[in-house]
């Protein structure tokens, strides 16, 4: 396992020794930043610059291989004009997912409203429920156990959104969300997770996601 504090420290001096003052972000994300990490688990580093071009897409990737354990490293990099007009549907997820380690996060993101939220979630769940009914009527063997794989991995992070726009409250890890939730929305939070195995019943599972995602578009605007 990684020491994540001393891994972070050592990227921040090595990106200030690479990019200068340049650096104006360096934040965690993912298993990491929730405590849920294992010996597998990538690192998800989020990395502001000042500016950012090809040639310091190719700059940070050779420093970040230089850096060990470098197969683990991943995340986001940007530069601050980008990161300005991104998507504010994405920003609630965006400060609450990541841990400030140089800089703070909220001095470089867009402002955002509860609405907001609340589009990106209806985009997200939409696109998820086309790609359900595609899949299943156009694929000759209809929807397969890998494309429900990749289809419930966004379940978690839409799910820590419908909390917080009904509660407030944005919880970061998945244990302490399940305990908050009850009926579907439960069910598919389990569900995520046992899908990742190789064994687990892919009808009930794509039942209970298409079900999940009709439920969700008929009630968040209630």
């Amino acid at each position: 396992m990684v020491n994540i504090d001393d891994y972070m420290q050592r990227l921040q001096l090595v990106l200030q020794q690479v990019f200068g003052n340049r650096l104006l972000y360096l934040g965690l994300q993912g298993s990491y930043r929730r405590g849920e990490e294992t010996p597998t688990s990538d690192i998800d580093a989020m990395v502001i610059l000042d500016y950012f071009t090809i040639q310091d897409m190719d700059l940070y990737r050779k420093t970040v291989t230089n850096l060990t354990p470098e197969e683990q490293t991943c995340g986001f990099i940007c530069g601050k004009q980008e990161l300005l007009h991104w998507n504010p549907g994405e920003i609630c997820q965006l400060i609450h997912e990541t841990k400030d380690y140089y800089g703070n996060l909220k001095d470089f993101v867009p402002e955002y409203t509860l609405q907001d939220v609340k589009n990106h979630i209806k985009v997200n769940v939409g696109n998820l429920y086309h790609g359900l009914c595609h899949e299943f009527i156009h694929s000759s063997q209809g929807i397969e156990k890998e494309q429900l794989q990749f289809a419930y991995k966004s379940i978690f992070y839409l799910l820590q959104n419908l909390h917080f726009i009904r509660t407030g409250k944005f919880i970061l890890k998945k244990q302490d969300l399940a305990s908050y939730l009850e009926g579907l929305d439960l069910q598919v939070l389990q569900t995520a997770e046992s899908v990742k195995t190789k064994e687990f019943n892919g009808q009930h599972a794509f039942q209970l996601l298409f079900g999940w995602c009709q439920q969700v578009l008929h009630t968040i605007d209630c």
